[in-house]
């Protein structure tokens, strides 16, 4: 296996992460008690301020469901961008290799800077951190490094 078939897989991996991420943080934010003294929306805690402030909101959608289907189309384009890797011969992805790299990288590039914002807003605006967005939101920037430094 090549190192660049190797790196899509690893980007693959991190947004599966990602997407998991994306689901926990709305389960949690579904079925979690707020009393309670652990998980991510214990009252006591930086996700339970980020997650009630007027940020966590967009459009009436809850940021996670963004999230996850943020990420599944990020996961689905970077399998196409492996499955082109991976192909001698043309293929109907093959066709279309320019048109996927291109919604491919807006997809990256919307998500790293929603992701910098988002850091932005819970260290300057609401001042607390949730753990699991922070997370999520590295790898995200991870994810748009290693595509553009290294893929692109």
């Amino acid at each position: 296996m090549k190192k660049k078939e190797k790196l899509i897989l690893f980007l693959i991996l991190l947004s599966i992460i990602n997407l998991a991420y994306s689901f926990e943080i709305e389960f949690q934010k579904k079925f979690n008690d707020s009393n309670s003294e652990e998980g991510c929306f214990a009252q006591n805690n930086g996700c339970y301020q980020v997650q009630i402030s007027d940020f966590a909101v967009l459009f009436g959608v809850g940021l996670p469901i963004y999230g996850i289907f943020g990420f599944s189309l990020l996961t689905i384009l970077l399998i196409c961008l492996f499955w082109i890797s991976k192909k001698k011969e043309r293929t109907i992805l093959f066709t279309y290799k320019n048109q996927l790299r291109f919604v491919l990288r807006l997809a990256i590039i919307t998500g790293a800077l929603a992701s910098l914002y988002l850091i932005f807003i819970q260290a300057f605006i609401i001042g607390d951190f949730c753990n699991y967005c922070l997370t999520l939101d590295t790898l995200t920037i991870i994810i748009a490094s290693l595509y553009f430094l290294i893929l692109d």
